[in-house]
């Protein structure tokens, strides 16, 4: 039986869908996506290099698509962010009255909150 072997990978399935891999063809323009249960995975060498391969009669069978350059998602916007801050600056404030060894965590970890929401605006 004749094999036909991908050598580029471009990603892996996480729906919950059959489990399934993303190559891309020899010259890189195209790609599909390819079932685990037909293809037979194997790591080649260092750096992760990876060998797939695919019985001639699936090969037949693959449409595949023009390859798309990765983009990340952009981050979504929340229009609550600034409502969330002030709740965490009332909550600090109301703790700092409060005083004592028993808010102290609960102090920390709104500050650390606080200094997390300042790196992402």
């Amino acid at each position: 039986m004749k094999t036909v072997t991908f050598y580029n990978i471009f990603g892996t399935s996480k729906a919950k869908t059959e489990k399934a891999i993303l190559v891309l063809n020899d010259a890189g323009t195209e790609q599909a996506w390819v079932p685990l249960r037909v293809a037979e995975v194997k790591f080649i060498g260092k750096d992760y290099k990876v060998k797939v391969t695919v019985p001639d009669w699936f090969f037949r069978k693959i449409s595949w698509v023009p390859a798309t350059d990765f983009k990340p998602k952009s981050a979504p916007t929340n229009p609550y962010i600034g409502q969330d801050v002030g709740n965490l600056l009332e909550e600090e404030m109301v703790l700092n009255e409060i005083g004592g060894p028993a808010v102290a965590k609960k102090l920390q970890l709104i500050r650390e909150a606080l200094d997390l929401a300042k790196e992402l605006a």
